[in-house]
């Protein structure tokens, strides 16, 4: 694990505290607006569409940001149930010039995360998971002290409100050989507040829910959620683990690594090719890769509120309302979790999604309900602004012909399951 590593942790860390407290030429690799071959799926909104010049308002923008090389490369899919638009620009390793394409992998970091909390609430679909009970009877691999008069529970965890101290100490043992419940076991955080009492985001918690889907379902993590979520969307060019050069040894499909980005550092205003990450074996928690074409099929399975492609419902309507809804109620006009989704307003819609930093990358996923369409962008370099978080929400307020600065009103509610 790099020092770089522990840098963008603590950078994307400050993000994420101003996210909750906030109320030479470009070419172009992509797909035109493509229909899906699925019928809708119960819920999904009626008749959303791409919007007319998204793809050229997305060539000008990415033109001007991509104008000094860095980042190198920038990949963006716009989805709706129904349709995709696929726009990738830009090189994928800095160092022989490769061209980044719609089927180039992206780390897309803590957006890994969203994987985890789908295969929760799947289990929980089944009967398999109580979100409300004590997570010490859900798996044996690590205990949680008892304090503050109150057990820790998944529903706590996935909004990270598990009362933990803020720590990186999980990364730490990264490729060390432990397995993934023994090195949550030695880098277990102290509990500093109730559960439920304050949000602080929690890669050893996440990483403990995975261990959870791993007790619950009988099967290694990576095999649950390729089986029960990959293979029906039919993502076939999504990694979850660290590519073979991270831990110098083959952990996914060799052709997926091969088709994955570079990661690049800015050094003398030039792109510089670096190392990746290594997270094994916590990998559950922002190891994950993957194409333009399948972060499309990703967001389509929210937008079908659960379905696959065939209409076939990979979470009943009842659990998937229950994801889509904030556990605590404290704070409804702010950003939050539900279900460790994050949510937050732009254009003067409510979003949810996740965002994701590793050395080299930065990634980007929304969801637009009032609008039936997904954002979702990376890039293979994390120097100066983050740039997938400016995408996406252009891309966004395009898509709702909002203002770029629209005038202060009253902001959306957010539904809320219990009181905190």
């Amino acid at each position: 694990m790099t020092r770089l590593f522990f840098l963008r942790a603590a950078v994307a860390a400050a993000v994420l505290l101003v996210w909750l407290s906030a109320g030479a030429g470009v070419g172009a690799q992509e797909t035109p607006r493509d229909p899906s071959t699925t019928a809708d799926a119960p819920g999904t909104p009626s008749g959303a569409t791409l919007p007319d010049g998204l793809g050229t308002f997305l060539d000008g923008y990415a033109a001007a940001h991509l104008a000094d090389r860095y980042p190198p490369a920038l990949m963006v899919a716009v989805a709706t149930a129904d349709e995709t638009l696929i726009r990738v620009y830009g090189t994928a390793d800095a160092a022989t010039g490769a061209p980044a394409t719609p089927d180039t992998l992206f780390r897309i970091a803590s957006i890994s995360k969203t994987f985890v909390w789908t295969a929760v609430m799947i289990l929980a679909d089944e009967g398999k998971l109580d979100l409300d009970a004590d997570v010490n009877t859900l798996q044996s691999a690590v205990t949680i002290p008892e304090a503050f008069g109150a057990p820790v529970t998944l529903n706590d965890i996935m909004a990270h409100r598990g009362g933990f101290e803020d720590t990186f100490g999980v990364f730490v043992g990264a490729d060390s050989g432990l397995t993934a419940g023994a090195l949550l076991d030695r880098a277990r955080p102290e509990r500093v507040a109730p559960p439920g009492e304050r949000t602080a985001y929690s890669n050893w918690a996440t990483t403990l829910a995975a261990v959870i889907v791993e007790t619950a379902a009988g099967q290694p993590f990576e095999d649950f959620v390729a089986e029960r979520l990959l293979a029906p969307l039919a993502m076939t060019s999504t990694a979850l683990r660290d590519p073979q050069s991270a831990p110098e040894r083959a952990l996914n499909d060799l052709a997926l690594d091969a088709r994955t980005a570079a990661p690049h550092v800015q050094e003398a205003g030039a792109a510089s090719a670096v190392v990746h990450d290594r997270l094994e074996p916590v990998f559950a928690a922002g190891a994950a890769s993957l194409s333009a074409r399948d972060a499309a099929k990703w967001m389509q399975f929210f937008l079908r509120r659960g379905r696959a492609p065939d209409g076939a419902p990979i979470l009943s309507t009842k659990t998937f309302e229950t994801m889509r809804t904030r556990q605590f109620n404290d704070r409804p006009d702010a950003p939050d979790f539900a279900h460790g989704f994050m949510e937050a307003e732009i254009a003067g819609l409510p979003t949810y999604g996740h965002a994701g930093t590793l050395s080299g990358f930065i990634a980007e996923m929304r969801i637009v309900p009032d609008l039936g369409i997904g954002v979702f962008v990376a890039v293979n370099g994390a120097e100066r602004i983050r740039l997938p978080d400016l995408v996406a929400r252009a891309g966004i307020e395009f898509a709702a012909r909002a203002p770029q600065y629209p005038a202060p009103g009253p902001r959306p509610h957010h539904t809320a399951a219990r009181p905190p």
